[in-house]
Formats: structure tokens, C-alpha cells, sequence
């Protein structure tokens, strides 16, 4: 109605700026409501009149640096829908030209923080989209750039949390993408530094719970990368203290998703380190947890590795009734396929009485593993878990035809 009555005015008064101003705000914040009630394509259509307004304010009032800031803001927010969508070129377009737009506030007024805590911010949401799109470099340079911005905010107001905690947020974001880049060194660093200041933001400000939630993932993130780095054990400790910052957050409000996410990822991983360990019916608990904080979508796969938790437990019949009810989808990669072939294949030495049964089961995964791309002859030999077939002759065969494949590939 607010939208209607403002339109009105601006077709009556096109002359005057501030009834397009109100109107072009009247249309994002429309938008912003849209877009969370998920009606992406009319959330779009009031952010895109919102930014033509704007953009025509901009070229009639180049002076005014508040035509600029909201033209900005409007571009940031359409390239968060376009990047739901998963439309990415064009939320890479609305992400540069909130970019081009507020270095230029910042260069031309260096001493108003809100336009440095703004471009920080569009150099973050540039960098997660570019990390997204496998341009890991250039979403390293964009974080860093955004880092380096927050570090000086927090340098000249260090009474102001929300610089810090924007500053341990970028800090996070670049210790995951030096992990991906395999710079594991400097994502320690990074992910120290954002450590460092999220537990003196709890200290100072222990009701706000965000401050935790953002803590927990630091601790979740810093044990992933040690555990990926070889070290379960060591990993095991932030682990632990993840879950301990979270699970209280998340039991006084379990519809919050971000500490139900960085919940289920600690379990994930926790899980994850005790396999590493040995420690199969810890990590069948985590297993569990985890699959119980996940949506539908995803419990899956979660199902697939606790199978194999299971069968390396002991838990031979768990195992196999979860991996039979797992096989009957069609939507698996070539790691599981031969996953699920493993776990019937252990069974079949086990259970003397279903050793043909499970056998024939086993020999249909591994034949749909190296149907959807299977090619690793050497550590199928090599693989233990297998040695209850290869007597068979289907899977002599198999292997013979394995072995072939790299001599006609020549």
C-alpha cells in the first residue's frame, strides 16, 4: 500500500528527488520481506525497480553520497537472491557494482566507518560466491581485502563489537578458503585470530548468543582442519568444545538454524576423527546425532558412513539392513556404491548361512560402482574388506576386465 501511494507521488512530482528516494526504499524493503517468505521472483522485480531508481538518482545527484550507499545496498541484496537462485554471473554483476560503488564512498570519505563496514561486507559476499565457483584465488583476495578494511575499523573503534565480531566472521571465512587452497599454516593463523576474538567478545557480552554460536564453529572448524591434517586425537579437544558451546544455545532455541548447522557439523566431524581412531562405536553416536540435527536431504549420506561405523563395530546386521534400505535410491557416487559392496561383501564372511545371498549383493554394488566410473583395480586387489569374494568367479572376472582398462585407454 506504502509502494502505491509513494508511486503515485513520483508519477505526479518527477522533479522531486526525495519521493523517489522514499519509493526506491519502500521497494527494497518490500523485497527483503519477499524474499523471506522464499517469493524469489517478486522479491526480484521490487530490488530491480529499487535499483533503477536509484541508479537514476545517482546519475541526476552524482554529489549525493546517500543515492550511492542505498544504490549499493540494493545491488548487494539482489546478488544474495541471484546467488539463492543460484544464478551466478548475475549475483557476481550485483556483487562488483556494490563493490565499484561503495570503494568509491570509502576513497572519497575516508573517515565515515559505515562505508568501510559496508564495502567489508560486499568484499565477503564477493569472496563466498567466488569460492563457489571454484575461483579460489579470487575469493582469497576479496576476503583479504575485506579482513584488512574490518582490522582497521576495529584498530580505530575498538569499543564497537560489531566491527570485532564482523572481523572474526571474515577471519573464519578466509581460514576455510586457505584450507581449501591446501595453506593450512595460514588457515590456522586465521582461524586462531578469529578464535581470539570471539571468546573475548563472549567474555564481555555472555547473553548474546550469536557471539557463541559464531565461537562453537570457530572451535568445529579449527578441529576439522587439524583432523584433516592427520591429528584425530589433538582434533577430538575442539570437538568437544563445539558441541559444549553449542548444544546449550541450541536446546533453549532448536528452530535456530546456524547453531543447529554448527551443531551437526561438530558431530559430523567428531564422528568422523573416532573412524580415523578406531573408535566405532563412538563415532556411531556422533553418526547418530548428526543425522538427527540434519534435514531429510541430507540424512542419507550421513546413513551411508555410520553403515560403515557399524561394520567395522561389529554391528554386521545394522549394518546391512541400513545399507539395504540405502540401495533401494538410485542417487548415489561411485565412493558409495562401492562402500555399500563393502559392507555386504564383509558380511558375506560373516553370516554363514546368507554367505551366497550377501556374495551375489555385493557382487551387484561393486558392478554398479565401476558402471558409474570405478576404476581403481589395484586398491580392490589390495582391499580386505573384499576377501570373502574373491574365490568367485564373477569376481575374478570383474577384475580381469578392471585390470584391461588403462591397456586399451593407451
Amino acid at each position: 500500500s506504502a509502494r502505491d501511494l509513494q508511486n503515485k507521488l513520483v508519477e505526479q512530482f518527477p522533479t522531486v528527488p526525495s519521493y523517489q528516494q522514499y519509493l526506491a526504499g519502500i521497494q527494497h524493503n518490500l523485497g527483503n520481506f519477499l524474499n523471506g517468505l522464499g517469493q524469489d521472483e517478486a522479491a526480484r522485480a521490487e530490488y530491480q525497480s529499487a535499483r533503477d531508481l536509484k541508479k537514476n538518482l545517482v546519475e541526476q545527484y552524482p554529489a549525493v553520497p546517500a543515492y550511492q550507499q542505498e544504490l549499493a545496498g540494493t545491488h548487494n541484496n539482489l546478488g544474495n537472491l541471484f546467488q539463492g537462485l543460484r544464478q551466478s554471473e548475475a549475483a557476481r554483476a550485483e556483487y562488483q557494482s556494490a563493490r565499484d560503488l561503495q570503494k568509491k564512498l570509502v576513497e572519497q570519505f575516508p573517515a565515515v566507518p559505515a562505508y568501510q563496514q559496508e564495502l567489508a561486507a560486499t568484499y565477503k559476499n564477493l569472496a563466498e560466491l567466488l569460492r563457489g565457483l571454484g575461483k579460489r584465488e579470487e575469493a582469497r583476495a576479496e576476503n583479504v581485502a575485506a579482513r584488512d578494511l574490518l582490522k582497521k575499523l576495529v584498530e580505530q573503534f575498538p569499543a564497537v563489537p560489531v566491527y570485532q565480531h564482523g572481523l572474526a566472521n571474515t577471519h573464519n571465512s578466509l581460514g576455510i578458503m586457505l584450507k581449501d587452497l591446501g595453506k593450512r599454516e595460514e588457515a590456522q593463523a586465521e582461524y586462531q585470530a578469529a578464535r581470539d576474538l570471539q571468546e573475548k567478545l563472549v567474555q564481555r557480552f555472555p547473553k548474546v548468543p550469536e557471539y557463541k554460536i559464531d565461537l562453537g564453529n570457530s572451535y568445529s572448524n579449527y578441529g576439522n582442519l587439524i583432523r584433516v591434517e592427520g591429528k584425530p586425537t589433538e582434533s577430538l579437544e575442539w570437538f568437544d568444545l563445539a558441541i559444549r558451546t553449542l548444544q546449550p544455545i541450541h536446546d533453549r532455541e532448536p528452530r535456530g538454524v546456524n547453531a543447529k548447522q554448527f551443531l551437526r557439523n561438530s558431530h559430523l566431524n567428531r564422528a568422523r576423527a573416532y573412524d580415523r581412531l578406531q573408535k566405532f562405536t563412538e563415532a556411531i553416536k556422533d553418526w547418530d546425532r548428526a543425522i538427527e540435527l540434519s534435514p531429510p536431504a541430507a540424512q542419507p549420506g550421513l546413513r551411508a558412513s555410520r553403515a560403515s561405523s557399524r561394520l567395522q563395530a561389529g554391528m554386521v546386521a545394522e549394518a546391512v539392513a541400513e545399507v539395504a534400505e540405502l540401495t533401494k535410491s538410485s542417487n548415489w557416487n561411485v565412493g558409495q556404491w562401492y562402500d555399500f559392496a563393502c559392507v555386504y561383501a564383509v558380511a558375506s564372511g560373516k553370516v554363514a548361512d546368507q554367505k551366497q545371498e550377501y556374495g551375489d549383493r555385493a557382487m551387484e554394488l561393486l558392478q554398479k560402482a565401476v558402471k558409474a566410473g570405478f576404476k581403481d583395480a589395484a586398491h580392490m586387489n589390495e582391499d580386505t574388506d573384499l576377501a570373502a569374494l574373491r574365490e568367485r568367479e564373477d569376481f575374478k572376472k570383474l577384475m580381469a576386465e578392471l585390470e584391461k582398462k588403462p591397456a586399451e585407454k593407451k
